[in-house]
Formats: C-alpha cells, structure tokens, sequence
C-alpha cells in the first residue's frame, strides 16, 4: 500500500513542479504597497467578485503599446504597478501555488489602440 502511495506522492509532486507559468488578466482592485501584493478582479471569471492575491514584488512591470508605425511589433517601458490607478487592466505572467495566489514574473499594462 505505501508503495503506491509513493507513486502517487511523487508523481504529484513532479506534476507540480513541472507547471508552467500562467496568464491571468483582470482589473486592479486594491494594491498593498508594503505587502507587495496587489488584488485583481479576474476578467476570465464569471464572478466579478472573485479577487486573486499577485505577489509582485520582484516582477517586472512594463507599459506596453503597439508601435503606430509597425502594428505587429510591440513597445515596452519599466513602470511602477504603484502608479496605476484602481480598475486599470493589467496582464500577469506568473506562476500560482495550490492555494490560488500568483507569484508574478511579469506584469503588463497594455495601452489600447486608437482607431
């Protein structure tokens, strides 16, 4: 018995360890500056009030816009996630642990394009 517990146990543990980085986008909700933790509404969830927990503290964050002269290729400069207001979407690029939080990587804010 313990020996496919075993299997089971290292199996699940390589499984994890294994996962990649996901991409999550929504709204900014609330920022904890000191924390490093900023609260996002999630835009793929039905439920408007479900918030998930982003560390970001070591990720990098980044404006982005297309350039208006070559539209496939993209621009980025460095920002300060602090400097957004609440309700601005953002793009996380990070990984989550099993209880929902996200270790973020990368942090986006994309800038929409004019007609």
């Amino acid at each position: 018995m313990s020996y496919w517990f075993t299997i089971l146990a290292v199996s699940l543990f390589a499984s994890s360890a294994d996962a990649g980085p996901s991409r999550l986008t929504g709204r900014i909700n609330s920022i904890a500056p000191t924390e490093g933790v900023v609260f996002v509404e999630d835009g793929g969830d039905e439920d408007a009030d479900h918030l998930v927990a982003v560390e970001f503290r070591s990720a990098q964050v980044v404006r982005v816009w297309r350039d208006p002269e070559d539209p496939a290729e993209w621009r980025e400069r460095s920002t300060q996630l602090t400097r957004w207001p609440v309700g601005t979407f953002i793009v996380i690029i990070g990984v989550a642990d099993a209880s929902g939080r996200v270790r973020a990587h990368r942090i986006e804010i994309p800038k929409a394009d004019r007609p």
